[in-house]
């Protein structure tokens, strides 16, 4: 853990200190090629992550933070760095997850509905997740089809930055299992080589002996629920929509979700 923390506030001071050379030295510069919309933004503080890997209520991974806000974000006129010093000790800045706490009201939303997701399967108590981000660059969208997944030094990445810091905190978390949205992640877990335990979609809910609800034109809702198991052993809940929305599922799905959670139980 120590090493992670100790990476990103050396990684985030040098980003303060000259934007574009970190950058262009950042395995993100050569590996997604975005643009427009998706293109990366560098000049607004990168967010690896959120929260506390020893202290939080369950792990959930994102593809990377949104939208930036020149308010919040900017290198030099920003309030995560003029206020709260996040440039100096990125581990002091995210360890009370700002949005959450301090910033309510910039993105504050979003992130409540992963929470009250986190309730709804049965994570009580005021501990915030942790939250880690696959890109830690800015950009208003982030497309998978941008991406070099068959990059080996991506994949290398993945392993030391995304995954085996959230199996580390998956060992405090009080959920047990990781959770993630969007298609990106069913591709990225079958590159990393985890094993698809199971699925449930609008395909292979009968066979499960379930319920599933139905869109206007009466047939069922195109959504997939996939649990990966990684190579270590932890296991990773997926959500993906047909609409490639990176929302979190509905409430009325949480008797899928419980099924799924009595299913790992088992």
């Amino acid at each position: 853990m120590k090493k992670f923390y100790d990476y990103w506030n050396q990684k985030i001071r040098d980003w303060h200190k000259d934007q574009n050379v970190c950058f262009l030295e950042d395995i993100y510069s050569r590996i997604y090629c975005g643009r427009g919309k998706n293109e990366l933004a560098p000049k607004f503080l990168p967010e690896p992550y959120l929260g506390e890997m020893e202290n939080c209520s369950a792990v959930i991974i994102n593809k990377n933070p949104g939208s930036s806000i020149d308010t919040l974000q900017h290198h030099e006129s920003g309030r995560f760095i003029t206020e709260d010093n996040a440039h100096l000790d990125y581990y002091e800045f995210a360890k009370s997850f700002p949005y959450l706490s301090k910033y309510r009201k910039d993105g504050g939303n979003w992130w409540q509905k992963r929470i009250n997701w986190i309730k709804r399967m049965g994570v009580q108590g005021g501990l915030s997740p942790f939250a880690l981000e696959v890109c830690p660059w800015h950009s208003s969208l982030f497309n998978k089809n941008n991406l070099k997944l068959d990059d080996e030094s991506y994949l290398k990445y993945l392993n030391e930055f995304v995954i085996e810091p959230a199996e580390s905190a998956n060992k405090f978390s009080q959920l047990g299992i990781i959770l993630s949205v969007g298609s990106l992640f069913n591709d990225l877990y079958e590159k990393l080589l985890f094993t698809n335990e199971l699925e449930i979609s609008e395909k292979t809910y009968e066979k499960y002996g379930l319920d599933w609800h139905l869109n206007i034109k009466h047939n069922p809702v195109k959504v997939k629920f996939t649990v990966w198991k990684s190579p270590s052993g932890n296991y990773f809940l997926n959500f993906a929509s047909g609409s490639g929305y990176n929302q979190v599922p509905a409430e009325k799905w949480k008797h899928i979700e419980q099924f799924i959670l009595g299913e790992l139980k088992n």
